[in-house]
């Protein structure tokens, strides 16, 4: 049987201890670095816009009143649709407070 004395145990484990250390030192020397850098640019036409427009109207008799304001409602969405082009679709409604005078 061979015997293995007690300097030789502890020079291999002093040679294991330095090469494994040295091991982990390569792999904490080397770093991994990713850079990234972009930039974009888009150009598009709009296809939507809303425009807010209130006509108001004000006469001694609500029915003229109603009849004025009728017309020159029609009168700005015909001048939108001239300056837009007549393929525009114009959603019209009423204020909110337009139910304030109504008896219900």
């Amino acid at each position: 049987m061979m015997r293995i004395s007690g300097t030789f145990v502890l020079l291999m484990s002093a040679g294991f201890v330095l090469i494994s250390g040295a091991g982990c030192a390569k792999k904490a020397a080397r770093t991994t670095k990713v850079t990234v850098a972009g930039e974009a640019t888009s150009r598009v036409e709009p296809d939507t816009a809303v425009l807010t427009v209130s006509v108001v109207t004000q006469s001694a008799q609500a029915l003229n009143a109603q009849q004025e304001n009728a017309r020159k409602s029609e009168a700005v969405a015909a001048a939108v649709k001239t300056a837009a082009g007549a393929t525009i679709e114009i959603k019209t409604r009423a204020p909110a407070h337009a139910n304030l005078c109504s008896s219900s």
